[in-house]
């Protein structure tokens, strides 16, 4: 499997995402996936996952969406329960969910009519 993590940096910037965004966490469904099932020592299972990718949106485009949909589910108990992870895989996680979290779109101003 390649796994790459990263010596432990990030984490500060992970949390503080993850309490910038709160609720935006919550709109991806854990699945079946929970912290009995999404091992510390090894928590993407048999996924091959590289958690020291710079660009998360290019990486998640390369997976087959069931495999992406599984990253995603698995980070969601990552990010939910983050002290029970590693640092790195915390970061890499927070940033997967603000990848896969729809953007609110701008409001555009209503249009002004001339007075006549």
């Amino acid at each position: 499997m390649n796994r790459t993590l990263l010596a432990g940096t990030g984490a500060a910037a992970a949390i503080s995402v993850a309490l910038a965004l709160g609720p935006a966490f919550a709109q991806i469904d854990p699945g079946n996936f929970t912290t009995a099932n999404v091992d510390p020592a090894d928590p993407f299972g048999e996924l091959t996952v590289d958690t020291a990718v710079t660009d998360i949106p290019a990486y998640l485009a390369t997976l087959d969406p069931a495999v992406r949909a599984e990253v995603e589910e698995r980070c969601s108990v990552i990010t939910s329960n983050a002290t029970l992870y590693d640092a790195v895989v915390v970061a890499f996680c927070t940033q997967v969910i603000a990848a896969g979290t729809p953007m609110e779109p701008a409001l555009e101003p209503a249009p002004v009519t001339p007075a006549m």
